[in-house]
Protein backbone atom coordinates (compact mmCIF):
# COMPACT_ATOMS: atom_id res chain seq x y z
CA UNK A 1 0.00 0.00 0.00
CA UNK A 2 1.31 3.43 -0.95
CA UNK A 3 1.26 6.02 1.81
CA UNK A 4 1.69 9.48 0.33
CA UNK A 5 2.03 12.72 2.25
CA UNK A 6 2.57 11.29 5.72
CA UNK A 7 5.18 13.12 7.79
CA UNK A 8 7.10 9.89 8.54
CA UNK A 9 7.30 8.65 4.95
CA UNK A 10 9.19 10.25 2.09
CA UNK A 11 6.95 10.64 -0.95
CA UNK A 12 6.13 12.84 -3.91
CA UNK A 13 5.17 16.46 -3.24
CA UNK A 14 1.68 17.37 -4.46
CA UNK A 15 0.40 20.77 -5.61
CA UNK A 16 -3.26 21.34 -6.46
CA UNK A 17 -3.55 23.60 -9.49
CA UNK A 18 -6.49 25.01 -11.45
CA UNK A 19 -4.79 25.99 -14.72
CA UNK A 20 -1.56 25.46 -16.62
CA UNK A 21 -0.05 28.83 -15.62
CA UNK A 22 0.06 27.63 -12.00
CA UNK A 23 2.54 24.88 -12.94
CA UNK A 24 5.24 27.57 -12.89
CA UNK A 25 4.61 28.04 -9.14
CA UNK A 26 5.30 24.38 -8.29
CA UNK A 27 8.57 22.62 -7.51
CA UNK A 28 10.13 21.00 -10.58
CA UNK A 29 9.99 17.48 -9.14
CA UNK A 30 6.42 17.70 -7.84
CA UNK A 31 3.17 16.10 -8.96
CA UNK A 32 0.34 18.45 -9.87
CA UNK A 33 -3.20 17.50 -8.89
CA UNK A 34 -6.02 18.67 -11.11
CA UNK A 35 -9.74 18.08 -11.34
CA UNK A 36 -10.45 16.13 -14.52
CA UNK A 37 -10.05 18.50 -17.49
CA UNK A 38 -9.12 16.99 -20.85
CA UNK A 39 -7.56 20.15 -22.29
CA UNK A 40 -5.44 20.74 -19.19
CA UNK A 41 -4.31 17.11 -19.15
CA UNK A 42 -3.18 17.36 -22.78
CA UNK A 43 -1.22 20.54 -21.96
CA UNK A 44 0.46 18.78 -19.00
CA UNK A 45 1.37 15.80 -21.20
CA UNK A 46 2.75 18.08 -23.92
CA UNK A 47 4.98 19.78 -21.36
CA UNK A 48 6.00 16.53 -19.62
CA UNK A 49 4.50 17.53 -16.26
CA UNK A 50 3.73 14.64 -13.90
CA UNK A 51 0.09 14.77 -12.84
CA UNK A 52 -2.61 13.20 -10.72
CA UNK A 53 -6.30 13.54 -11.47
CA UNK A 54 -9.02 14.06 -8.89
CA UNK A 55 -11.99 12.21 -10.40
CA UNK A 56 -15.71 12.36 -9.69
CA UNK A 57 -16.79 9.20 -11.55
CA UNK A 58 -15.61 6.04 -13.30
CA UNK A 59 -15.60 7.63 -16.76
CA UNK A 60 -13.06 10.24 -15.60
CA UNK A 61 -10.97 7.48 -14.01
CA UNK A 62 -10.95 5.46 -17.25
CA UNK A 63 -9.87 8.49 -19.29
CA UNK A 64 -7.25 9.44 -16.68
CA UNK A 65 -5.68 5.98 -16.93
CA UNK A 66 -5.69 6.14 -20.72
CA UNK A 67 -4.02 9.57 -20.56
CA UNK A 68 -1.29 8.15 -18.28
CA UNK A 69 -2.03 9.97 -15.02
CA UNK A 70 0.46 8.87 -12.39
CA UNK A 71 -2.31 8.78 -9.78
CA UNK A 72 -6.09 8.63 -9.99
CA UNK A 73 -7.45 10.22 -6.82
CA UNK A 74 -10.90 9.78 -5.30
CA UNK A 75 -12.20 11.49 -2.18
CA UNK A 76 -15.19 9.16 -1.99
CA UNK A 77 -14.52 5.66 -0.63
CA UNK A 78 -17.19 3.95 -2.75
CA UNK A 79 -15.74 5.49 -5.90
CA UNK A 80 -12.21 4.45 -4.88
CA UNK A 81 -13.44 0.88 -4.42
CA UNK A 82 -15.06 0.86 -7.87
CA UNK A 83 -11.93 2.32 -9.49
CA UNK A 84 -9.82 -0.35 -7.79
CA UNK A 85 -11.98 -3.10 -9.31
CA UNK A 86 -11.31 -1.64 -12.77
CA UNK A 87 -7.62 -1.16 -12.01
CA UNK A 88 -7.25 -4.78 -10.91
CA UNK A 89 -9.19 -6.12 -13.89
CA UNK A 90 -7.47 -3.99 -16.55
CA UNK A 91 -4.05 -3.83 -14.86
CA UNK A 92 -3.89 -0.04 -14.65
CA UNK A 93 -0.49 1.62 -14.62
CA UNK A 94 -1.95 4.58 -12.71
CA UNK A 95 -2.22 4.08 -8.97
CA UNK A 96 -5.65 4.39 -7.35
CA UNK A 97 -5.40 6.75 -4.39
CA UNK A 98 -7.94 7.66 -1.73
CA UNK A 99 -7.64 10.98 0.11
CA UNK A 100 -7.66 10.61 3.90
CA UNK A 101 -7.66 13.01 6.82
CA UNK A 102 -5.97 10.88 9.48
CA UNK A 103 -4.29 7.58 10.32
CA UNK A 104 -7.65 6.31 11.58
CA UNK A 105 -8.74 5.73 7.97
CA UNK A 106 -5.79 3.53 6.97
CA UNK A 107 -7.36 0.22 8.02
CA UNK A 108 -10.54 0.82 6.04
CA UNK A 109 -8.57 1.66 2.91
CA UNK A 110 -6.28 -1.35 3.37
CA UNK A 111 -9.22 -3.72 3.90
CA UNK A 112 -10.69 -2.50 0.62
CA UNK A 113 -7.36 -3.21 -1.14
CA UNK A 114 -7.03 0.29 -2.59
CA UNK A 115 -3.54 1.01 -3.99
CA UNK A 116 -2.79 3.83 -1.58
CA UNK A 117 -3.69 6.91 0.39
CA UNK A 118 -2.84 10.59 0.23
CA UNK A 119 -3.08 12.70 3.37
CA UNK A 120 -5.13 15.77 2.62
CA UNK A 121 -2.97 18.03 4.81
CA UNK A 122 0.07 17.34 2.60
CA UNK A 123 -1.47 18.82 -0.57
CA UNK A 124 -0.08 22.27 -1.27
CA UNK A 125 -2.36 24.89 -2.80
CA UNK A 126 -1.16 27.57 -5.18
CA UNK A 127 -2.24 30.97 -3.90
Amino acid sequence: MLILGHELINSDVFYKINNFDEVKKTASNSIVIIKFDGKLILELIKNKVKFAVLVDNLKEAIFSESLKAKYIIANNLNLAIEIQKLADNYLYDSKNIFIINSDDELETVAKNKIDGVLYIYSIKNIN
